[in-house]
């Protein structure tokens, strides 16, 4: 009778173990969620997942999937309970599958506590979690517009086809985005990968406004440095990023294509936005406000290249070399000469010397009232493109001058 009671209590206890209840009360009282760190705690301040806005289940709905995201499936979905009217709120449901690893759970959880400590109009509001039954969910805002980057290569201006865009709503695009990256900055929280695939468009008319919308890079890095007992930035991001760089030329790195096909793949989970970051990020491990001022530079070219990926027909082991020794992207096809001075200001390779994202408004600003810059027409294509990160990689002795599809001077 003793054997059967301890039988039957050992299947209990393990049973309890392995339930969602027990591992969710597990994360909400891990140190990974609440140690202090200035670099990383939203000004300054320590966050749990006490303070995310548990939604109940029986309010959500999912209508279609609009893809997959880093986690699992992403849903377009209808929200109830939220507005005094009692009417449905449309929304975007990020899940994470119900078969998942610790880690991974630490690190969907780690997404949602980052966005929810954002309330800026230009950053992709979070608007709650249901975190008790799985799979787990984050809700966001929905953003019927879809990622910048497909946005402008679809919006193209094509030999006999106009475009819906003019230079004035590509800067308006420019001055969403750098108004985000300013509330960031002054909050002293550093992205560490702003690019037009991680911006996303309230719509596809002209009244769409553009958000910051993934904090993969930023969730990433949080949950190194906490993991590793509160060690300082340098420290962590050399131990996990910057001593695969020290023997790059004799490591065999392979490329991971889909959501992140713009990343290089080192094993594990250092997955390194090469051709958007600063020398001093991938050579000596150094991320501060200046890198995202970098990256923002980067976005520009994307933005005023419609979309094609930066240094074209350069692989990420070229634009390591290429960047190092000094070399620059050339302006994209018609672009205004002030604003590739402000991508230019970006690039500066002294970090002291790239400006602040108060300057750059005001750069754009300036650019937004100059008859000389909002007048210049957008390059016409001479045909539809391939995309040039897509499925099939093509080795760099391959590349050749001719892989970009030509554009025509009007």
């Amino acid at each position: 009778l003793v054997w059967y009671r301890r039988k039957n209590d050992f299947h209990a206890v393990r049973g309890r173990l392995h339930s969602p209840e027990y591992k969710l009360s597990k994360i909400r009282s891990s140190t990974i969620m609440t140690d202090y760190n200035p670099n990383y705690c939203f000004s300054g301040k320590t966050a749990s997942l006490n303070d995310l806005k548990e939604v109940p289940r029986k309010n959500i709905t999912l209508l279609r999937a609009l893809g997959h995201g880093a986690f699992g499936e992403v849903y377009e979905g209808q929200l109830l309970g939220m507005n005094n009217d009692n009417k449905p709120m449309q929304v975007a449901i990020k899940t994470l599958p119900e078969i998942c690893s610790e880690q991974d759970e630490m690190d969907f959880l780690m997404e949602a506590l980052i966005m929810s400590k954002f309330s800026h109009e230009n950053i992709v509001r979070c608007i709650g979690v249901s975190l008790n039954i799985l799979p787990r969910f984050i809700l966001l805002e929905l953003m019927t517009g879809g990622d910048m980057k497909s946005f402008l290569r679809q919006n193209r201006p094509r030999a006999g086809q106009t475009s819906l865009l003019s230079m004035r709503e590509l800067l308006q695009m420019a001055r969403d985005i750098a108004f985000g990256c300013r509330y960031l900055e002054e909050n002293h929280f550093i992205h560490r990968d702003i690019a037009a695939r991680n911006c996303l468009l309230t719509c596809p008319g002209p009244e769409r406004v553009a958000k910051i919308g993934d904090f993969g890079m930023a969730r990433d890095i949080y949950r190194s440095v906490n993991a590793g007992g509160g060690v300082s930035e340098r420290k962590m991001v050399v131990n996990e990023y910057v001593s695969h760089f020290f023997n790059f030329f004799f490591l065999d790195f392979s490329f991971y294509f889909g959501p992140r096909a713009s990343y290089y793949r080192k094993g594990g989970r250092a997955m390194l936005p090469v051709k958007w970051m600063p020398p001093e990020a991938f050579m000596e491990g150094i991320f501060t406000c200046k890198t995202d001022t970098w990256s923002f530079g980067v976005l520009l070219w994307e933005i005023f290249s419609l979309g094609y990926m930066p240094y074209p027909c350069k692989s990420n082991q070229e634009v390591l070399e290429f960047v190092t020794s000094g070399g620059r992207m050339d302006p994209p096809q018609n672009c205004p000469g002030p604003v590739y001075r402000i991508m230019t200001q970006c690039w500066q390779h002294c970090p002291e010397h790239r400006p602040n994202f108060s300057t750059i408004l005001e750069r754009i600003n300036y650019c937004s009232q100059d008859p000389d810059v909002i007048n210049t027409s957008l390059p016409v294509e001479c045909a539809p493109t391939a995309e040039d990160d897509g499925g099939k990689f093509a080795r760099p002795s391959e590349h050749t001058g001719s892989s970009l599809t030509p554009l025509l001077m009007p």
